[in-house]
C-alpha cells in the first residue's frame, strides 16, 4: 500500500479552502447567505481535517461567529482607532481587532 504523501495533501487543501472561500464572496454577491455560509463551514472543515491553518488573508475576510464574508461597506464594517483596525459584522455584530501601524512618513 503506497504511502500518504501529507505535504501534497496539506497543498490541495489549501487550495480547495481558497476555492470555497472564493466561491462563498461570488455567492456573497448574489445574496445566497445559505450556500455562503456552508461554503466557509466546508473550508474550516477541510482546514480542521487536514491540519492547515486558514491564511491570515483569508482569515480576516471571514466572520467567525456567523460564517459569513465580512465584504467592507455591505456586510462589515472597518474602523481605524488608536492604532488597531475594528471590523464589525453587520450581520451578527461580531467585532475583530487587528493592530495597525502606520508606515513612518517620509521625508520629502
Amino acid at each position: 500500500m503506497a504511502r500518504r504523501n501529507k505535504s501534497e495533501e496539506r497543498e490541495l487543501a489549501l487550495r480547495r479552502m481558497r476555492e470555497l472561500v472564493s466561491l462563498a464572496q461570488t455567492e456573497q454577491r448574489g445574496g445566497d447567505d445559505a450556500s455562503v455560509k456552508r461554503y466557509v463551514q466546508l473550508a474550516r472543515r477541510i482546514g480542521m481535517r487536514y491540519q492547515v491553518s486558514l491564511p491570515p488573508e483569508i482569515r480576516r475576510r471571514i466572520c467567525r461567529s456567523c460564517d459569513g464574508v465580512l465584504v467592507p461597506g455591505s456586510t462589515a464594517r472597518h474602523r481605524v482607532t488608536d492604532g488597531r483596525v475594528n471590523v464589525t459584522c453587520l450581520r451578527c455584530g461580531a467585532i475583530k481587532r487587528y493592530p495597525f501601524r502606520a508606515r513612518p512618513k517620509v521625508a520629502a
